[in-house]
């Protein structure tokens, strides 16, 4: 972009996050320069933050002053469903290390609906908010104008969009999906089912898949995936569709849920029909509350650790409140499967 191209904040005290968004790059970049740490990026890049940075007057730690100014210390995390215990427990996670540094967090459900996400963020300029967690339900950029004009500091959780721009905190759900399909493979399964959501929906569903994928395919098993509507689950037509798949359990199945409201559809399903496991069909799923255990304690289960998460990224939400040096653009928390008889 040629010099004359890049535009100067008006009239307002300029934030990391209008450097960020001139540069076209994400604050982790941008606080990385700032640090001195000019070995992760490009020359380029780093005259080009430069030279926005003396064009604007921007001064460090200008974001903490502005916020100081206006007395703020609330942060707001934006979920995309409290019925999901996933969300709930990323709320705990980061309200747990808030209260230990002296903010309020301010809990906002989307719904997993589109439109209340995209209304609910255009009506978040009305809040004082030193900063803002978001469990985002879209997965393109160019649909969060709303969130990048709003200015604030931002951690993205639990999944990430198609392009880079805010820091990311998410589960490692490629690697551990691969080890979750070579599982599969080894304990001698023909096929595989994948219980799931809209796959195109979020990329945390689009890694997990490709990473079973990708592992039994490879030692050339079969996959299927059944999308599902969680809130209209029907379990009869999901029962009667895994018949069809299994040639009525005649092939050696396993099946995949990946998330855990949908694991507790399975099994009720299993309760319902009367199917045994693994003798009949193998059931592992993605599931992180003790709940699950005290309905079935022989689940084979992935655990994602989002408690973990939500302290994770509300630590590097402050350090970009604060100005500190964010450790990287995007973070893995590691998942793990915990091995029960269910597979």
């Amino acid at each position: 972009m040629p010099d004359n191209e890049y535009n100067k904040i008006p009239n307002a005290p300029v934030t990391i996050q209008d450097i960020a968004n001139l540069a076209d790059v994400s604050i982790a970049t941008v606080s990385r320069y700032l640090h001195g740490h000019l070995n992760r990026m490009s020359a380029e890049t780093a005259e080009r933050i430069g030279r926005i940075i003396k064009e604007n007057n921007y001064v460090p730690n200008k974001v903490a002053q502005n916020l100081k100014q206006k007395t703020s210390s609330t942060i707001g995390i934006m979920v995309a469903n409290v019925d999901d215990s996933f969300s709930v427990e990323l709320y705990k996670g980061a309200e747990e290390y808030l209260f230990s540094v002296g903010y309020e967090l301010v809990l906002i459900n989307s719904n997993g609906d589109v439109d209340r996400e995209q209304q609910l963020l255009t009506e978040m300029r009305n809040r004082q908010l030193a900063g803002l967690l978001v469990q985002p339900v879209q997965n393109k950029l160019h649909d969060f104008t709303a969130l990048k004009d709003l200015g604030l500091p931002v951690m993205i959780l639990d999944r990430h969009f198609d392009e880079p721009y805010w820091p990311v905190i998410e589960s490692n759900n490629e690697e551990i999906s691969q080890q979750l399909g070579q599982l599969i493979v080894d304990k001698g399964y023909e096929e595989v089912i994948i219980l799931t959501e809209t796959v195109a929906a979020t990329t945390s569903r689009q890694l997990r898949v490709k990473g079973i994928q990708e592992q039994v395919e490879a030692a050339g098993l079969i996959t299927h995936i059944i999308e599902v509507d969680e809130n209209h689950f029907d379990g009869d037509a999901v029962h009667n569709r895994i018949g069809e798949l299994t040639n009525h359990r005649q092939i050696k199945t396993a099946i995949v849920a990946l998330k855990e409201p949908l694991l507790l559809q399975l099994v009720g399903l299993k309760i319902r029909k009367n199917v045994k496991y693994p003798q009949q069909i193998g059931i592992v799923g993605f599931a992180d509350t003790p709940m699950i255990n005290i309905l079935d304690p022989d689940l084979t289960l992935v655990r994602q650790n989002p408690m973990e998460m939500g302290r994770m990224s509300a630590k590097m939400l402050v350090a970009q409140i604060k100005n500190d040096d964010l450790p990287a653009d995007i973070v893995h928390i590691k998942a793990e499967i915990i091995e029960g008889t269910s597979l």
